[in-house]
């Protein structure tokens, strides 16, 4: 899945790492507090 963006422009490839990266600290956030 992430190896089609490899593809695309580089600055459409930061704004998806950003995008997953975010994504993936909502939820450890997220996962933190429902414990």
């Amino acid at each position: 899945m992430l190896l089609v963006f490899r593809s695309t422009s580089s600055s459409e490839c930061a704004f998806c790492s950003a995008l997953i990266n975010c994504i993936t600290v909502s939820r450890n956030m997220y996962l933190s507090y429902s414990e």
